[in-house]
This record gives structure tokens, sequence and C-alpha cells, in this order.
């Protein structure tokens, strides 16, 4: 009898934890559980400016709007690489735990390009493991958290997928060039431009499955700036693009 009530305990228990969370991750499009492991895979190449980014949303799970502020930890990692944190803002790699809270709505989710996780392998192969966790300010144990394993390889494994060529000139002054080639299968895709901040810029649609799109960017002020490959409304790849004048 003393084992039935235990057992009855634990799991009300359970549920109990389980209805007060107040955020969940949206992954691709779907909610995870707390401690999925997703992979990201990178493309090895001498580019120092070549960054492979995390990209998930998170989910008020509330009738009510909550404060989150976001943490990076390190698990693992391959020496001579960055990553770095954005929430709401990006912040330097030396910062773990982001400088400011972002607002959900109740029963809302942030919008796609508040959050990112961005890897920098600075030419060099292998697996850097990271795991971001999203909590409500004032409450750090009502959280939700997944794991990232960035592993960047060979550019042959990645031949039948799509692709990015470096932006040129990088830095930039009015305009850039970026050559592209995309899977038979893609069915829309854009080259979409971010400032720090997260927030998109520009976007240009690409309308062939291969070739090389120009673009202007006189509409831009000086400074640094990210620009992606989106697939199927998937960011593919992100590479950093410094414009000067």
């Amino acid at each position: 009898m003393k084992r039935l009530i235990l057992i009855l305990l634990v799991a009300t228990a359970a549920i109990t934890s389980a209805r007060s969370q107040s955020l969940a991750i949206i992954y691709n499009n779907q909610r995870i559980n707390n401690g999925t492991v997703v992979l990201i895979n990178g493309q090895h190449n001498n580019d120092p400016f070549y960054e492979v980014v995390a990209h998930a949303r998170v989910l008020n799970l509330t009738n009510r709007s909550v404060d989150v502020r976001a943490k990076r930890i390190i698990i693992d990692t391959v020496a001579g690489t960055e990553n770095y944190l954005c929430w709401v803002q990006c912040f330097p790699p030396n910062i773990d735990v982001s400088q400011q809270v972002h607002t959900i709505g109740a029963n809302d989710t942030t919008a796609n390009d508040i959050f990112g996780g961005h890897y920098v392998p600075k030419g060099r192969p292998g697996k850097t493991i990271i795991k971001y966790e999203f909590w409500v300010e004032g409450s750090p144990e009502d959280k939700a958290f997944f794991t990232v394993e960035f592993l960047v390889q060979p550019s042959s494994i990645f031949e039948n997928n799509s692709r990015m060529g470096n932006a040129a000139p990088n830095p930039a002054r009015e305009s850039v060039k970026i050559d592209y080639q995309l899977q038979p299968t893609t069915q829309n895709a854009s080259i979409r431009i971010s400032n720090l901040m997260g927030q998109t810029v520009l976007e240009r649609p690409l309308t062939s499955m291969s070739g090389i799109i120009q673009l202007s960017l006189s509409g831009l002020q000086e400074g640094v700036y990210f620009y992606s490959l989106v697939v199927d409304n998937q960011v593919s790849s992100t590479r950093k693009l410094i414009i000067r004048r």
C-alpha cells in the first residue's frame, strides 16, 4: 500500500511539474522536449567569416506575458573556434547570459530572429556541443532547454545539398555578389541580410536553381551584418558581411 501511495505521489509530482512549465522550444516548426539534441551540419572551408547558426523559437505556454532570458552553456568545443549567443541582440563570445530579457505574450512565440546560436569554425573541422537554456525572469528553474551539436565536415559530403558561396567583395561598399546552388527539390529560397539585432534588413528571392545574385547595399549603414541562405523557410547557412564606406 505504501509503495502504491509513493508511486502515485511521484506521478502526481511529475504531472504537476510538466503543467507548471511555462516555456517550450519550437525547432523546425515542431515543439521539442527539454533535453532534445539536434545536429546541425556545416561545411569545412577556410572562410574566417563562415558561420553555422542554430535557430529556434521559444513558446510561452501560459495565459500571461512572461519576460524571458537566454543562456549558453558550452559542453565541448573545437579548439580555435568561436561561438556566441544572440537573444534580441548578439553578444560577444565571452558573454554566456543575455544581458536583457525579451517579453513573450500569452500563448505566443518569439519571432524567428530573436534567438540565434552562432558557431564560427574558423576553418577547423569537428564537433562543438552547446546547450541553450531559456527561463522566466525571476524563476530560473522554470526553463526550456535543448542542445545543439555543430558538426563541420569536408564540403564533399554536402554535394547534394544547397550551397551558398562567399560574398564578394567583403568588406563591401555599394553592392555585393553571392553565388548559390539549390537542391532540385527546393520549393522556395532567398538570400537574407540581418543586422546584429537579428532583424532582417534585406531579403531577395532566388528565382533559379543556381547562379549569382547581386544585392544593392545602398540602403544599409556601415557596419557588421549577416547574410543567410534561406531554403524552404529554414536558414541553411549564415556568414558575416562587413559594409565599409
